[in-house]
């Protein structure tokens, strides 16, 4: 690399630091920027991202302790509350579920007794102001946490390109004035930090900005690094199922459900819980994975593009936040499949209650289940069986071992019919991928005249997955099959006999309707040796019939 280009990077990384900043705050981190002085009219904008549900991002306050503006995460949701006096406080929340690691949009613009609170993309006015009253901060801008904390933690993850604008001008990126020693001045990726800690050994690593932690789900392993086996259950007829109570399925809050399964059979219930208005259904249906619920604006379906009934371990993740459901299926393979979908009705009131019995496996009348078409109960291995984070094949095992100790004690999870602690589901052969090559018998000159041995049974590998079935196939039936002809063959001879015999019968038809009407015509009267006819004036018409001629009208005869 010569002094040119190397100048030229310098310059552009010059630019770029100049353009963007990014801070990574560790939770009991602060940064203070200049004031933003937005009384009548003012914009910040900046973006973050975390693994955290709570969270103070920025808060400024007035002169005194009655006028302030806090934005945090609460519950996995942005906050926006804004203090005009001790009466008047104004709150309001957009998002869901915003500790996904993942970059987040957010924009508060003051527009004199209107404040606009803007998060990727969705906006809503949150205030209305009585025209003596402003907002008048007169405090530094605090990111990450306050000066002094009051019983809230501080924000844990990445914060970047700081602007906000006074008046009618543009955004400006502004730097802190301070900021405290354990800030990073980029984004924190210990996932891709060389550590002597043991990274995940099968499943997916999750950036925590000060750690990490190992996503295990679809691998079939559970533990901190994915490197213990996750225990299995085996349902093995229509009537066993396992029932539990959880939080009823509804809008106003955000569901997870994560199971992953092996089975042959095309139908069975996997998960059903709710009522008519607020239910959920995880089913297999003609072997594809098919969810239906109701969550209290509208039918939602959602259903994968191909058949999961192959003996084969397959994971299913669905999950609801507010009106938006979404599924994926083999999250971590090459097969993976994605669907979103929407409540036809977003704005909606929540029924009363607030938990539901759940069925697991099937349920005690399948064909009264909402929302299933199989109407039929599960038969094959569960494992890594998730709902909202309560893992529900522990508890399954755990109630096992209080019903072994004692039969009439109660438990969380009551189990109906036979549950093994093992997996009895093989690979199907539903697939033909390949046919082995057939092996030539050898042959020696000096065993010309004797009988040629049969040869050996021909083998056609059936496989799925990574398990193959050998079929044979006899030496006779391989034989009949070669003598066969093709249908194509047969149909093309059937045609052609066909249109010969139409062929035939027409020119039968022609020729029977020549041969009977060869006497039927106009004929002109003899002649003599000079040319004239012997009726000089009039040509005779003879008309045939039945072999007799007769003669039509009445000619001039001149006497000769």
């Amino acid at each position: 690399m010569d002094i040119y280009t190397r100048f030229a990077l310098y310059i552009s990384l010059l630019v770029w630091n100049a353009s963007s900043e990014t801070l990574t705050f560790l939770g009991n981190s602060m940064a203070k920027y200049p004031k933003w002085n937005a009384i009548e009219k003012g914009t910040l904008n900046f973006q973050f991202k975390t693994s955290e549900k709570q969270g103070v991002l920025l808060y400024m306050q007035g002169d005194t302790n009655k006028i302030s503006l806090q934005l945090s995460l609460e519950l996995g949701r942005l906050k926006l509350a804004i203090s005009f006096s001790l009466e008047e406080n104004i709150e309001e929340e957009l998002g869901r579920d915003l500790h996904d690691s993942t970059w987040h949009n957010v924009t508060i613009e003051r527009n004199h007794r209107a404040t606009l609170f803007e998060l990727d993309g969705t906006q809503r006015v949150v205030t209305k102001l009585h025209w003596k009253e402003s907002l008048a901060i007169t405090s530094d801008l605090y990111v990450g946490r306050m000066e002094r904390m009051y019983g809230q933690s501080g924000f844990l993850g990445c914060i970047k390109d700081l602007k906000y604008s006074e008046g009618y001008t543009d955004l400006v990126l502004h730097s802190p004035i301070y900021k405290s020693r354990n800030i990073v001045n980029y984004c924190e990726n210990y996932c891709h930090k060389n550590t002597t800690k043991p990274q995940c050994s099968k499943g997916a690593c999750v950036n925590k900005f000060k750690d990490y932690s190992c996503d295990c789900f679809g691998t079939g392993y559970e533990g901190k690094y994915c490197n213990k086996k996750s225990p299995t259950i085996f349902l093995h007829a229509n009537m066993d199922f396992i029932s539990r109570v959880f939080n009823s399925i509804q809008i106003i809050r955000s569901n997870m459900v994560q199971v992953r399964f092996k089975t042959i059979q095309k139908d069975g219930i996997l998960l059903t819980i709710g009522k008519a208005n607020d239910f959920f259904t995880l089913e297999l249906f003609e072997g594809y994975i098919r969810a239906e619920t109701n969550a209290g604006g509208g039918e939602v379906i959602l259903q994968n593009d191909r058949p999961l009934h192959d003996g084969e371990w397959h994971d299913v993740q669905v999950s609801q936040k507010g009106a938006e459901f979404h599924l994926i299926i083999d999250s971590k393979t090459d097969r993976r499949f994605e669907q979103k979908r929407f409540s036809p009705y977003k704005n909606v009131v929540a029924s009363c209650h607030s938990q539901d019995l759940a069925y697991i496996g099937g349920h005690f009348n399948p064909h009264t289940v909402i929302g299933s078409k199989s109407k039929q109960g599960f038969v094959g291995c569960l494992q890594q069986f998730y709902f909202n984070e309560v893992n529900v094949i522990n508890e399954v095992l755990e109630a096992l071992d209080v019903l072994r100790k004692n039969k009439n004690r109660r438990t969380n999870t009551k189990i109906d019919g036979t549950v093994e602690t093992r997996c009895n589901v093989l690979p199907t052969l539903i697939k033909v991928t390949k046919t082995l090559p057939k092996t030539k018998q050898p042959t020696k000159r000096t065993n010309k005249r004797r009988k040629v041995a049969r040869p050996t049974a021909s083998h056609k590998s059936v496989e799925t997955g990574s398990q193959a079935s050998i079929k044979h196939q006899s030496p006779q039936a391989g034989k009949r099959n070669t003598t066969k002809l093709k249908k194509s063959s047969v149909a093309w001879i059937t045609a052609g006999l066909v249109l010969g015999a139409l062929v035939i019968i027409l020119v039968m038809v022609f020729l029977v309707h020549r041969f009977r009407k060869k006497y039927r015509g106009t004929f002109m009267a003899p002649r003599d040796e000079n040319g004239m006819p012997y009726y000089s004036s009039v040509q005779a018409t003879y008309h045939i019939q039945n072999g007799i001629g007769k003669r039509q009208g009445r000619p001039n005869v001149t006497d000769v």
